[in-house]
């Protein structure tokens, strides 16, 4: 009845001047989350995310892997999302600040930012579009931000939306999950009962857009003053608190320590294949070693009452339970503690699973109406993100990836593609995008000059390989409410994510601990991460290399695009660095290296390079060389510098030559010193009834860039030390371990796994020809009853399956289509096996 009473109230007013036609216009809807990082399908981050709603997105769409928040607070974030403005300009640094009942009072010419466009406003007022709100697209929505309630014609509406509707769910929902909170501090989560869905924040809204979209069908642009339709939906979930239905909590959640056996609701060991529990968060070793290595700033970012609560937890309790046999107390205290940690990221995700359900029925209901679901540029992406634990930090507010990298899919159902773009975009990007998409000009200040302070990524829609060079800027001011001043609330701290690296740029109010603010006696701080440009390099942030000259110019480069710098909110030029010819796996002390340049425009143009300038430098010599194509001699590094030394940094920097001004820059790396070539190996434990292996002992010496596993079943492991490994069928197989190292080099080490059944009986087979070409001949001392056939690599992949059901003896199998190799055939009937080995060459 609640919501029936509702949404009688969403259509009244329509006006009778409506125009009834066909919008020859997409239909944008935008989807914002509430808090949300990555734990979702289409991202690396969390292997156990179940989101198939969002996934139905994410295989129609454009997934960016690296879209970054404008801010990692609530009320800044959205701000810059809707009004396509930098913090810098809308001076919104935090919550507490921001003006919630008037929007327009956050923009005032005193201040410097008096003029202000949002997304939904420029569209309804210069794009013939009828906008509408539904939950919390702006900060402060219960007052239906920047939405004209006097007019009652809802085509004649001045601000940001022809329409809104707002449901909140605090008097009903909060009062009894404070109730049955099991959550640490003011991070709180509980589990409802199941029947309170109705009365969920998000199921309302949803239903409101179903209403909606039904309306639209039914009734067509008369429902939306003859215009296609702008639809903001706001899901408030994962926000905290997490009070979520029970159904939507992982099975592995504890509610209840002293329940025995005690069910531990991690994986243990932490890489435990199958998972035997929830995937926690990464951790370095030893554990927090991330956040002991922060400096002052950092761990003033990092650190959260939370954290120490989780720390303490196992120890507040008066009786503690006993969970297994013969441990010690302090080992139970730090179980319960890890239970709760993981408690907390379970409830976490049960928001994620309660808001996919709630994006699912929206999605259905718009599926429901293919002429409305096919003409739909869906958006879906979040204010900012959120930390669980990583650098002891719980919640947001800090600059690094959890807090400020945020889910971004783009989807235009007209032609759906499924595509991943790792190019650094961000959230201001989205206005200028929606802008491009339908061909409306930006808007522009009074006295002329560009409005907006994002760009379209409509050319990387189009193009996900694109050459694009636009990084992300992200600010936060204080990270505690008004009136509590901590050594972050005078000045903005930065963070810029281009395509490879993060930097972070922090300024405390005085000399510590000093808390008034005093610009030239504050400290500046700063953190440097390689990335990687497919996050494969340090994706957690855990090695700083702020500290090492090698990455000097890098910080220089990335400092431009600060607030004070000349690139500041730009899209800079890209010159790739790349190599004439085949590079050795690691250089020679007499060596030759050619470094050829390619240089593009912000747009992704090739241009010849005359008028610009290319200066080339690297950290071992103090060597400068100006030209588009650079001859390196390694006979230029002195011996002792040659010996102490693993790799060698090129930086190159291309200047504007008639101005000097900086346009493009980039830095490769090559491996030297073949003294530095790794070395592996490894023993294997198998465990025939578990069907396990556990690799025993690794050794890995020298230089490398990455050490990854292969089980042989098509499950790998990107951890330096895999923990048991277990195979869902007996059988022999193959664990291979490789090794990337030097100048794009491969190495791999094998062992085989020898699983099948202890006491199985076995049946002689005859393999020929061995080797074989074109086909493979088997004879068989036993009939093929209901035989199960399979040739398997040595990987471990199955190559050929079939299966065979008679009373011949023999066999002939075609192989013209397997690579040629070693491979294994296996065939099982009944009780009994058998297994060999054979080769194919031609």
């Amino acid at each position: 009845m609640l919501k029936k009473l509702t949404f009688s109230l969403l259509l009244t007013g329509i006006s009778l001047l409506t125009f009834a036609q066909t919008p020859t216009q997409p239909y944008i809807i935008l989807i914002t989350l509430d808090d949300m990082n990555t734990m979702m399908e289409g991202y690396e981050y969390f292997p156990q995310a179940n989101t198939p709603n969002i996934n139905t997105l994410v295989q129609n769409g454009t997934v960016f892997t690296n879209a970054n928040c404008a801010s990692p607070k609530c009320a800044p974030a959205r701000t810059s999302l809707v009004t396509g403005k930098d913090v810098l300009y809308t001076q919104v640094y935090d919550n507490t600040s921001y003006a919630c009942y008037n929007f327009r009072k956050n923009f005032q010419v005193a201040d410097g930012n008096g003029e202000v466009y949002t997304l939904p406003g420029y569209l309804k007022d210069n794009g013939d579009y009828y906008t509408y709100t539904i939950g919390k697209v702006f900060h402060c929505y219960e007052a239906f931000s920047d939405y004209d309630s006097v007019t009652p014609n809802p085509c004649l509406k001045s601000l940001s939306w022809n329409n809104a509707f707002v449901y909140v769910e605090d008097d009903i929902i909060n009062p009894i999950g404070d109730a049955a909170d099991e959550g640490i501090f003011t991070l709180k989560w509980a589990r409802l009962d199941d029947t309170l869905i109705d009365y969920m924040e998000d199921d309302v809204s949803v239903d409101a857009a179903i209403e909606f979209i039904d309306d639209f069908a039914a009734f067509g642009t008369d429902v939306t003053c003859g215009n296609p339709f702008f639809l903001g939906l706001g899901i408030k979930k994962p926000h905290a608190p997490f009070y979520v239905p029970e159904s939507f909590f992982g099975e592995d959640y504890v509610g209840d320590i002293y329940a025995e056996p005690y069910n531990k609701p991690y994986n243990e060991p932490y890489n435990a294949f199958p998972y035997n529990g929830l995937l926690m968060p990464p951790q370095p070793n030893p554990r927090w070693a991330d956040y002991d290595s922060l400096s002052y700033m950092g761990q003033l970012f990092a650190s959260d009452n939370e954290a120490e609560l989780f720390d303490d937890y196992g120890a507040s309790l008066i009786t503690l339970p006993e969970i297994e046999a013969g441990i010690s107390d302090s080992e139970r205290i730090e179980i319960l503690n890890e239970t709760q940690r993981a408690n907390a990221n379970i409830a976490y995700l049960a928001g994620i699973n309660f808001l996919d359900f709630e994006l699912g029925r929206f999605l259905t209901a718009l599926q429901s109406h293919p002429e409305i679901y096919n003409n739909c540029v869906i958006i879906l992406t979040a204010d900012h993100g959120f930390s669980l634990g990583t650098k002891r930090h719980w919640g947001k507010f800090s600059m690094w990836e959890p807090d400020v990298r945020v889910p971004l899919v783009f989807v235009d159902m007209r032609n759906p593609e499924a595509q991943v773009c790792g190019k650094s975009v961000s959230t201001l990007d989205i206005f200028p995008t929606v802008l491009d998409l339908i061909d409306l000009p930006e808007p522009t200040f009074a006295a002329g000059g560009r409005y907006l302070d994002g760009h379209s990524f409509l050319p990387l829609v189009n193009n996900p390989e694109l050459m694009w060079e636009k990084p992300s800027l992200s600010t936060v001011k204080t990270k505690n409410p008004v009136g509590i001043v901590n050594d972050a609330s005078c000045f903005p701290q930065h963070s810029i994510r281009n395509n490879r690296f993060k930097y972070i740029k922090y300024q405390t109010n005085n000399v510590p601990p000093l808390l008034t603010c005093d610009a030239d006696a504050s400290i500046r701080e700063e953190e440097l991460y390689d990335m990687g440009v497919n996050r494969e390099t340090d994706p957690y942030e855990w090695n700083n290399l702020i500290n090492d000259p090698a990455y000097a110019p890098v910080v220089n480069y990335m400092h431009q695009f600060l607030p004070d710098s000349a690139l500041y909110l730009q899209k800079a030029f890209i010159v790739n660095i790349a190599n004439a010819g085949t590079l050795p796996c690691f250089l020679k002390n007499n060596s030759k290296v050619k470094l050829q340049a390619t240089l593009y425009n912000s747009e992704g143009v090739l241009l010849t390079g005359a008028g610009y300038t290319f200066k080339w430098t690297n950290n071992l010599t103090g060597a400068v060389f100006t030209g588009k194509n650079y001859n390196f001699n390694m006979l230029t590094v002195s011996p002792a510098v040659y010996a102490s030394n693993d790799r060698i940094l090129f930086y190159l920097e291309v200047t504007e030559t008639a101005t000097g001004d900086l346009v493009a820059f980039n830095t490769r790396t090559y491996f030297i010193n073949n003294t530095n070539t790794p070395v592996g190996a490894f023993t294997l434990t198998n465990d025939i009834p578990s069907l396990s292996t556990s690799i025993n002992t690794y050794s890995l010496s020298g230089s490398y860039t990455n050490t990854y596993w292969n089980f042989g079943d098509g499950n790998t492991s990107e951890d330096y030390k895999p923990d048991t490994h277990y195979y869902t069928a007996p059988g022999i197989y193959t664990v291979t371990n490789y090794i990337q190292y030097g100048n794009g080099c491969l190495k791999n080490y094998s062992r085989t796994a020898n699983l099948l059944r202890e006491g199985l009986p076995q049946f002689e087979c005859v393999l020929y020809p061995n080797p074989a070409n074109t086909h493979l001949n088997i004879t068989l001392q036993n009939d093929l009853l209901d035989a199960q056939i399979q040739i398997l690599n040595t990987l471990g992949q199955v190559v050929y399956s079939d299966v065979k059901d008679s009373q011949n003896r023999m066999l002939q199998i075609n192989i013209e289509n397997i690579p040629t190799g070693s491979y294994i055939f296996e065939l099982r009937t009944g009780n009994l096996n058998t297994h060999s080995k054979f080769e194919i060459v031609r």
